[in-house]
């Protein structure tokens, strides 16, 4: 009898709880025309992309909040991914603040 492969073999499933404590948490608020073009699920997507976790919100003054644990590397890239934005957004500023709560995000989500 031959054996026959599954299309789910492959598949790679990211679980991040166990990595937290080797995690930096931090808080980024981006300024600029930021609202309305996109930007929450343009971050949404360079998270799962990097394997960031925590959350991206508007804000009512116009700021993007977002809330963020990743390791060393994969925050740099997150961060750098935000600088840049999506293509119609134009950041002007990014603010960052170091959170030291005990956060245990396990996925990026949009909050409203």
């Amino acid at each position: 009898m031959l054996a026959q492969s599954s299309p789910f073999v492959n598949i790679q499933v990211k679980h991040f709880p166990d990595r937290m404590s080797d995690m930096k948490h931090r808080r980024l608020v981006v300024q600029g025309r930021v609202q309305g073009v996109g930007f929450r699920y343009y971050t949404q997507k360079a998270a799962r992309q990097l394997g960031v976790v925590g959350w991206v919100r508007n804000c009512a003054d116009g700021t993007v909040e977002i809330n963020v644990a990743a390791e060393d590397a994969e925050l740099s890239a997150f961060i750098q991914k935000i600088r840049e934005g999506p293509r119609f957004s134009k950041v002007t500023q990014v603010d960052e603040m170091d959170l030291n709560e005990d956060i245990t995000y396990t996925q990026f989500t949009i909050s409203r």
